[in-house]
């Protein structure tokens, strides 16, 4: 027996549940309010468990069709208030298609308390309590780049200049619009993409798509809209991105190459922080209002930093209000890609820009690769020497300085079976490399 069930064996639910499945669309939602009222008293006495209640009104609000009608917050608000006993419909909304329903915030804002006073519940639309919180059900995080860039929200995409991060959210867009491959071997979601290439021309952006085009034959992709200029977010430019996502068929992304091109001019007396968080909070209100993924193009600081996230460009407001930065950094090891944020996994991927394609490639892991290419220095070193050398001596025939690290390296390749150690600290090849091999 599932939830739906045990809850509906309660006889005043029956009548609910038959009120539920045979009012007329416009009363559905009036009539879900008034099965969550009636079990108010049921799991308030504990003759119904309160997951139970809220289970049976969910799988009764889906299967009267009630989430293609209205939106899951309202749903969830409604059946919430209703388990409270508050009612929180004044009346059925007015069009068949209305998807908000009419609220009574008088009723919703104002209780009775025990004593005959009032107390303001305006705060309860905005609470759950963890038992419900425990046993719903969400839908898996989306993503534009699986496990890179989600598919809500706003992603911060961070390097110095010319390191190439403009060619990377390019090659995005186009993989978006003509269902190709990215990054190597990774698909991205499919559907119209917006891209504010402020810095370029159109020009520019002819030969650059031409570049990275070289091989398709037909027309470039018709959901793919470029623009060179763009209003600023404080001045009519969040406008312009509704005007586009109404336009746009399946639009999933948007892409702002670079910041400060739509960055509100700053005021005198506001701090560095308050600017640059401004700077983002009208497009991530914008990202969850439309359901898309504004990916922001921004460069880092020439300072050098502990941590790769303190490197980006401006104040902590920037950090704060992205919900996933990215930061392209190039090292003494290599190109790394460093993703974190709220709803992604933190990663380091090693990458590598490919100069006649233009196009980037994920590697793998940036610990892994790194240690191979570690691993395969060591190695050629000892294939070229005539005799075992020491850490010392591999340090500089591989140009490294950590001792540390190549002890331990050193270790874990012995142990492995890489290396030999032929003599009390002296390290070399085992008969059974072939030398050539390594050298080659």
């Amino acid at each position: 027996m599932n939830a739906l069930e045990a809850a509906a064996l309660h006889p005043e639910l029956q009548v609910a549940f038959r009120k539920l499945a045979l009012a007329s669309e416009g009363e559905k939602l009036r009539a879900l309010q008034d099965a969550a009222i009636r079990l108010a008293s049921p799991v308030a006495n504990g003759e119904v468990l309160k997951c139970d209640a809220v289970d049976a009104l969910f799988d009764a609000a889906r299967n009267n069709g009630l989430y293609s009608r209205y939106s899951a917050e309202e749903i969830e608000r409604v059946i919430g208030l209703g388990l409270e006993g508050v009612p929180s419909l004044l009346k059925p909304a007015r069009a068949a298609g209305a998807r908000v329903a009419h609220v009574d915030t008088e009723k919703q804002n104002r209780r009775q308390k025990p004593d005959g006073g009032q107390c303001s519940s305006g705060w309860l639309q905005d609470c759950i309590t963890a038992d419900r919180l425990q046993h719903n059900r969400y839908e898996p995080i989306q993503f534009i780049v699986p496990d890179i860039v989600p598919a809500e929200g706003i992603t911060l995409l961070c390097s110095k200049p010319k390191l190439g991060k403009s060619w990377l959210v390019l090659d995005l867009c186009i993989g978006c619009t003509t269902d190709r491959f990215i990054l190597g071997e990774i698909k991205p979601a499919q559907g119209a993409v917006l891209y504010l290439a402020l810095e370029d021309s159109r020009r520019r952006l002819q030969r650059r798509i031409t570049k990275l085009l070289p091989t398709f034959t037909g027309d470039w992709p018709k959901d793919l809209t470029l623009a060179t200029k763009w209003r600023r977010v404080n001045d009519g430019g969040l406008d312009d991105i509704r005007a586009w996502h109404r336009s746009a068929n399946k639009p999933i992304q948007v892409v702002v190459d670079v910041l400060v091109k739509i960055r509100p001019i700053g005021k005198a007396g506001r701090s560095a922080y308050e600017l640059d968080y401004e700077a983002l909070a009208g497009l991530h209100k914008l990202a969850l209002e439309l359901g898309v993924a504004v990916v922001v193009v921004h460069h880092t600081r020439k300072m050098a930093a502990d941590d790769i996230m303190d490197t980006v460009s401006g104040s902590f407001g920037l950090v704060g209000a992205a919900d996933t930065i990215i930061v392209i950094e190039r090292g003494g090891q290599g190109t790394v890609l460093d993703v974190r944020g709220r709803d992604v996994e933190s990663a380091e991927l090693a990458v590598q820009f490919n100069k006649d394609s233009c196009r980037w490639m994920v590697l793998g892991p940036a610990v892994d690769v790194h240690r191979s290419d570690e691993r395969g220095r060591i190695l050629a070193a000892l294939a070229e020497a005539t005799e075992p050398l020491s850490p010392n001596e591999i340090m500089v025939a591989v140009g490294r300085r950590d001792r540390n690290a190549v002890d331990q390296l050193l270790f874990r390749m012995v142990k492995a079976g890489d290396v030999i150690k032929p003599a009390r600290g002296k390290y070399a090849l085992p008969n059974k490399i072939d030398k050539k091999e390594i050298l080659h």
